[in-house]
């Protein structure tokens, strides 16, 4: 099975309330997982132009399964997971193997976006519809979409190596992460 990993970029703070802008990148990964694939798009922070990303790289490197950290991405942007099965026929996993601050993220969507209760009812029904999973290491939580329960057990369980978190997800962050403070450092230091 190929799956198609995301994450976003690093972002200073100041970047929030669409002042600045990070990347939503995509990575590739063979049965082996070994990368095949990458592509990023450039979106504006806060400004939900990331589901639109995930979509679309999601189209262009798919043909695997597709992977989301979580559906919080380039700080409050929400991504559905239902919505981005829908658009890419693809079968769509989130993972979340951190800890969830839910009434940070209540209190920060209610307060600070004009679309927030929107953004609020996508979260929550991808919070509250997400099943444990047993790993080695510790328990994560999974929300398959568009593909069986057990199914995404196994997919997600074989995609990890080293840690709870699935390698193509963890070589998605890396490149995110990587890339974003390279272009963000060479940019403050005045490079082209």
């Amino acid at each position: 099975m190929n799956y198609v990993a995301f994450d976003d970029g690093y972002f200073p703070v100041e970047f929030k309330s669409r002042r600045g802008y990070t990347i939503v990148l995509g990575v590739k990964t063979d049965e082996t997982l070994r990368p095949t694939a990458v592509g990023f798009k450039p979106v504006l922070v806060d400004a939900g132009r990331s589901e639109d990303a995930v979509i679309e790289l999601g189209r262009r490197l798919g043909g695997g399964l597709l992977l989301l950290d979580g559906v919080t991405y380039s700080g409050f942007d929400i991504v559905d997971p239902w919505r981005v099965h829908e658009s890419t026929g693809q079968p769509v996993v989130v993972v979340q193997y951190g800890d969830v601050d839910l009434q940070g993220v209540v209190d920060a969507l209610t307060r600070h976006f004009p679309d927030g209760r929107e953004r609020l009812e996508t979260f929550l029904r991808a919070y509250e519809s997400m099943k444990p999973l047993e790993t080695p290491w510790r328990t994560i939580r999974i929300l398959p979409v568009g593909v069986d329960f057990y199914e995404a057990v196994v997919l997600v369980r074989a995609a990890m190596i080293y840690s709870p978190i699935p390698e193509p997800l963890r070589i998605a962050h890396s490149l995110a992460s990587a890339l974003t403070r390279l272009l963000y450092h060479r940019l403050s230091v005045g490079e082209e």
